[in-house]
């Protein structure tokens, strides 16, 4: 139980006390991340809206166009790295439950060469 605890964020005030609440953790911060890239999702096509209803009335084309190539930038950036913190989490669970099913068949060997 003291490995499932190493993968839960720092801010998570309730340590799980068995392996249903340490799996409903992890699958609530996955949900979060998905969340968080819905999110991202709209906030795009928001700010598309935006720049295209601001290129369509401002004289000062070239600035609104940097702005939006920053914008882009920094959102795809900042996405990607989302992406990569989810795919580390989920790595990282995956291992753990590889590591787990391991231990379990090294038992059951164990136990299977005792009784034989």
């Amino acid at each position: 139980m003291e490995s499932m605890n190493q993968y839960l964020p720092a801010n998570h005030l309730h340590q799980p006390s068995n392996y249903h609440e340490y799996l409903s953790a992890h699958r609530s911060l996955f949900a979060d991340g998905l969340k968080d890239l819905r999110n991202v999702k709209e906030q795009l096509y928001s700010a598309a809206e935006h720049f295209q209803d601001s290129y369509h009335k401002n004289d000062q084309k070239q600035m609104l166009l940097e702005s939006l190539k920053d914008y882009i930038s920094k959102s795809m950036l900042k996405t990607v790295d989302h992406l990569g913190c989810v795919t580390n989490k989920v790595n990282k669970l995956l291992d753990e439950h590889v590591n787990e099913v391991s231990k379990t068949k090294l038992l059951v060997s164990g136990i299977e060469q005792v009784i034989i």
